[in-house]
């Protein structure tokens, strides 16, 4: 991002640098708009030949429990099999929970991966592992691995002069701390993601892609205010590898007064029977600003369920018991918005013919633990669980892996995360082999057999 020190210094408008600099910085710790289009710059030059695929993550914080959700065990015991019975999907032989009726119509567009493993069960690594493949180290923030969304970003094909990683919602924290993993990493601060907190706030409201209060955008065009905007931009930037900067510096700059850019974000031009098909919660209209955005050209989205595992008044997936949340939570609250959410995603995808070149991935961090705890509760449990996968040519109707007769353990392949992004990245058309490799980006993960065919 841009940090500035000291007194602001006074435009010919009247309009701090400081005050100017603030207008297209995304958050705390996230991107100014210049740095999304030097990374746009510098991918497309980068000899890399991805394919024209989209990817929507949704992000389940605090981790849902896949033995009462999607991998369900109605032949085990009470503590295991949990208080609710399964369902048939549109998918012959897979069945998800009751709770979850309008998602269960899409398991034929969907392909589960039941052995997963993760080998962090604490919720801040878990994610770090699962949202970019390296673990993080404490105290060395250089040495952080850069999100799926920041290599997408850097290698993938920029689709539209749009920021190409976007995340709705806040950053993700847990006791206290911000979880490593979400933004460039050792690839660089501009490869981190454009931040929309709460999509419901109205476009005029997002400070991302707001102008400073009081500057209109003819005050804004005018020659000195821009020569001395332009001036600031450059001798403020952190990262200074590249090489058209001023060029994305009147793009980025661009962005911030272009009416047409902004409709990406507005959710307002949406007709009011779509925003009620997805939910008005934070989570329903997140996914329908995910659709919006893939649909303009951002290569990437992630909708990050809350800001903690368990979040203000438990909405997240931790469920314990003890703290965080219970399992009886889950049918008045997680179920229900992510049942109308999740599906009026894949609906409105499919209906638009947008599902065919995006990958929509359902993810988490681990799973929950095959035995309900004393106080009415599963615990972290990342030896065994379940990811799903949805469009971009996925054969759906499939189960990949099978979990033992608790759901504790795998009883056939596990696969580890970095073999799923090994698998995302391949898929969308990165290089692997030797510039993801060169980059220190992947090792020796092989990826998912099978995912993105009928084969293996």
């Amino acid at each position: 991002m841009l940090r500035v020190t000291g007194a602001g210094v006074r435009l010919c408008d009247g309009v701090t640098r400081r005050t100017l600099l603030r207008a297209g910085t995304i958050s705390t710790l996230g991107l100014s708009l210049p740095q999304f289009f030097g990374a746009r710059a510098a991918a497309a030059g980068s000899g890399s030949a991805p394919r024209d695929l989209n990817c929507i993550m949704l992000w389940l914080w605090g981790a849902p429990s896949h033995i009462d959700t999607w991998d369900m065990k109605p032949n085990q015991p009470d503590e295991i099999r949990g208080l609710w019975k399964p369902i048939r999907t549109s998918a012959p032989g897979i069945e998800v929970c009751e709770h979850l009726p309008r998602f269960a119509k899409h398991m034929h567009r969907i392909t589960q991966v039941r052995t997963m493993f993760n080998d962090a069960p604490d919720h801040p690594e878990g994610a770090a592992i699962a949202l970019s493949g390296f673990r993080f180290v404490p105290g060395k923030p250089d040495k952080e691995g850069p999100h799926l969304g920041s290599v997408l970003a850097r290698y993938a094909r920029p689709a539209s002069p749009l920021p190409q990683y976007v995340v709705m919602g806040r950053e993700l924290w847990d006791n206290g701390k911000r979880v490593p993993g979400q933004y460039g990493g050792f690839l660089g601060g501009a490869y981190g993601p454009f931040r929309i907190e709460d999509p419901r706030q109205g476009v005029e409201k997002l400070p991302s892609i707001r102008l400073p209060d009081g500057l209109t955008p003819e005050r804004f065009g005018r020659r000195e205010t821009m020569r001395r905007a332009l001036d600031g931009f450059q001798r403020h930037v952190e990262t200074t590898d590249t090489r058209s900067y001023d060029t994305s510096i009147k793009q980025a700059l661009g962005l911030l007064t272009s009416p047409d850019a902004k409709r990406a974000f507005d959710l307002s031009l949406e007709p009011p029977v779509v925003r009620q098909r997805y939910g008005s919660t934070f989570f329903g209209q997140s996914c329908l600003a995910a659709r919006r955005l893939v649909e303009a050209g951002v290569r990437y989205v992630q909708v990050n369920w809350s800001r903690h595992p368990g979040a203000d008044g438990l909405e997240g997936w931790d469920v314990h018991g003890n703290f965080g949340g219970f399992l009886t939570d889950y049918p008045k609250k997680q179920f229900p918005n992510f049942d109308q959410s999740a599906s009026a995603l894949l609906d409105d995808l499919a209906a638009r013919g947008l599902l065919d070149n995006t990958l929509v991935i359902i993810g988490t961090e681990f799973g929950r633990s095959p035995k309900i705890n004393q106080w009415g509760g599963r615990d972290h449990w990342s030896n065994c669980y379940t990811v799903m996968f949805a469009g971009a040519g996925i054969e759906g109707g499939r189960v990949i892996g099978d979990s033992d007769a608790q759901g504790g353990y795998p009883a056939t392949q596990a696969f580890h995360t970095r073999s799923m992004l090994m698998s995302v990245y391949q898929h969308m058309g990165l290089d692997t082999a030797k510039t993801l490799r060169e980059a220190g980006l992947v090792d020796a993960d092989p990826p998912i057999p099978g995912l993105f065919s009928n084969k293996g």
